[in-house]
């Protein structure tokens, strides 16, 4: 069972994980912490210059080592699934199951996509969606109990469970007012949300993650996995970290960065330029009005292009 990682109760209204199933199309939401990151805050109204960005930078970004270059992966565990495996594995059903080649399966309340070469997996069931008039006075199922659910579901799918970062859950609630009213006057506990990032060799990577939201009878009432093949490129080597913090200060510098800006970084396993490799980067969060924006940043470099110059 996974150790649980538990948060306050919010209201929350973004969107998750959404499907475009005809009948069983349904609006899903699901609210996700972010991993801890390191920061700093500058504060002033003065125009930042490059020697103190990138001390600023240097304080921010994590350390990192050649071990960053040892990440290795088991096989793709989506593409190894078919309907048949992944209605049983929802304890659901459907009829009149598509051929195995088809990447979309309909019900008449339920609804699968799962793309083989992507290793996406999408599932919904509107019959277990949240309904008024049987699950407002009723209290969600508890977050050990979530997790409980979600721990034997990735079992069933064949998850490596080496790859699973703590699970994060916490209840999703819908609130609702009279018309012309300020505040909320009703709130209802809809599902327990269980978000759980995927690492490997202690990194997170980006856009690779679990989605599930449980209804107050213990079903999982849909899913999103984003399970892409993992794979770093042995064509790259690690750069030196005065020229990764270089790369940074020019894409920031081209903001016209204020010094009250605040920084925050993490390192973790990405997709760059649409590659098909994963490759450890460097992810800054870069909090300047007025508008925030978030860059990554490549700690390796090509060994073909190298030595080819």
């Amino acid at each position: 069972m996974f150790n649980l990682k538990t948060l306050p109760n919010i209201v929350t209204f973004t969107l998750f994980a959404s499907i475009s199933y005809s009948a069983a199309a349904l609006t899903e939401t699901s609210s996700v912490s972010k991993d801890p990151t390191q920061g700093i805050n500058l504060v002033g109204d003065n125009k930042i210059t490059e020697s103190e960005l990138i001390k600023q930078l240097d304080a921010a970004i994590p350390q990192w080592t050649d071990s960053i270059l040892n990440a290795r992966s088991l096989d793709n565990p989506i593409a190894n699934l078919n309907f048949n495996f992944v209605l049983a594995s929802f304890n659901d059903e459907m009829s009149n199951l598509p051929p195995e080649e088809a990447s979309q399966a309909f019900g008449k309340v339920n609804a699968i996509h799962l793309n083989k070469k992507t290793g996406k997996l999408r599932y919904v069931n509107r019959d277990r969606r949240w309904h008024f008039e049987r699950d407002n006075k009723q209290k969600p199922i508890s977050a050990r109990a979530a997790s409980e659910i979600v721990s034997k579901l990735l079992t069933q799918l064949k998850i490596p469970s080496s790859e699973l970062n703590r699970p994060i859950v916490r209840s999703q609630i819908a609130a609702g007012a009279k018309v012309g009213s300020k505040q909320p006057q009703d709130k209802f506990e809809m599902y327990q949300i269980a978000y759980i990032p995927r690492q490997i060799n202690g990194l997170n990577i980006l856009q690779s993650d679990i989605k599930v939201a449980i209804n107050h009878q213990g079903q999982v009432q849909r899913a999103s996995i984003d399970w892409p093949e993992f794979k770093l490129d042995d064509q790259i080597q690690l750069i030196d970290r005065k020229s990764v913090l270089q790369n940074a200060v020019q894409e920031i510098m081209l903001q016209n960065p204020d010094s009250d800006l605040i920084i925050k970084s993490k390192l973790a396993y990405a997709k760059v330029n649409d590659d098909s490799f994963h490759q450890p980067v460097a992810v800054l969060s870069v909090n300047s009005l007025p508008t925030p924006y978030q860059l990554i940043i490549k700690l390796t470099e090509s060994t073909s292009e190298y030595e080819s110059e």
